[in-house]
């Protein structure tokens, strides 16, 4: 394995929030729910932190002005660097916030604290962000392999304040060297291959259920196609990275792309556990990336049988699945909810994007 990369000290080693950044500003976990309570200007890079100046986040309910606004809160920080490269801005030395760890997040501050190094690793940051955030490969490896190595830190780290501060100062390092920390994203990749590899296969299978909006067309709004992925009895859920190649959302107009997935998990004892969901970048509302609304799950299963519930559910984007085997096969499966979907609209239809 090669050694950790070099970490920089901390800008106040009592309270170990605040890293400074070659930018001017500076960095400060708030812990989640909590509010900001510095002085002088911040900015809040990923998720909703309270008491902060400027929003720079894709988090349903944001306040990011409109000229600012991208799918990921990376994207949008990156644009805000983009748009105020060579002015002078009341933000100049802002206190930089965030209230979690994951890829987007780290991105995210990083851009604001570091914005020529960031503007040099632009398109892998916003591609780690998408592993990230909406689970997404890109078209390529790095977006994902970066993705997991910052992951696998912030699991040995041991919190999201302690992940930022051990990461934070590794960042530039890893953007440059990611692809020899095979200590890193070995075995993540390893498991996300091997889940292609079933697909291509046969041993997942992979269906695709049109949405020929032939019933029910007065609703004014299409359910889009289902894909729908088969697991035999006893192999893995296959990886959300792996979802995003099989059903790639920039192919959508090209018949590549779908609204919903249909996971189908087979069962020992017969039938099949089911979860149904929207494609996983959909729980922000995006601006390149293809809108799909959020439906009323609790409408959906007021029409499904006792066996389907929104319990448990394995990411933010599903929108129900079964707690118990049912005997209903996979595409007949499919046909039902996206059916059931049409018949609801348009009273189904939210008035928002998002989660």
């Amino acid at each position: 394995r090669n050694p950790p990369l070099p970490r920089s000290s901390l800008c106040s080693p009592s309270a170990m929030r605040c890293q400074e950044g070659a930018s001017g500003r500076r960095f400060e976990f708030v812990p989640y729910g909590e509010s900001w309570k510095g002085e002088g200007e911040s900015i809040c890079a990923d998720g909703l932190v309270k008491g902060t100046g400027l929003q720079l986040t894709h988090w349903t309910g944001n306040k990011t002005p409109q000229d600012y606004q991208e799918d990921l809160s990376t994207e949008i920080c990156l644009r805000f660097n983009a748009m105020n490269a060579g002015k002078k801005t009341k933000y100049d030395s802002a206190t930089v916030t965030n209230n979690h760890f994951d890829t987007d997040g780290i991105m995210s501050v990083f851009a604001l604290l570091h914005p020529e190094k960031a503007e040099e690793h632009r398109d892998l940051m916003i591609k780690a962000a998408a592993a990230g955030d909406f689970q997404e490969w890109g078209t390529d490896d790095s977006g994902v392999m970066l993705d997991l190595c910052l992951e696998r830190l912030a699991e040995e780290a041991g919190g999201d304040e302690e992940a930022y501060k051990v990461i934070l100062p590794q960042v530039e390092g890893l953007l440059e060297e990611f692809e020899e920390r095979e200590d890193l994203w070995g075995e993540g990749m390893k498991e996300i291959e091997e889940a292609l590899q079933r697909i291509d296969e046969g041993t997942v299978r992979v269906e695709r259920l049109a949405d020929e909006k032939k019933k029910f067309s007065h609703a004014g709004a299409d359910v889009g196609d289902v894909g729908v992925l088969i697991h035999p009895v006893g192999v893995p859920p296959t990886p959300g990275v792996v979802l995003s190649r099989v059903f790639p959302w920039f192919l959508k107009g090209m018949g590549k792309g779908v609204s919903r997935h249909l996971l189908c998990y087979e069962h020992e004892g017969g039938g099949f556990m089911y979860e149904y969901e929207r494609p996983r970048y959909s729980w922000v509302s995006t601006q390149t990336r293809p809108a799909i609304l959020k439906p009323d799950a609790s409408l959906i299963l007021e029409n499904l049988g006792s066996e389907w519930n929104s319990q448990g559910l394995s990411c933010l984007t599903s929108i129900c699945r079964t707690e118990k085997p049912v005997a209903g096969k996979p595409l007949e499966v499919a046909e039902m909810l996206q059916t059931l979907e049409r018949s609801l609209m348009p009273s189904l239809k939210p008035s928002v994007r998002g989660v």
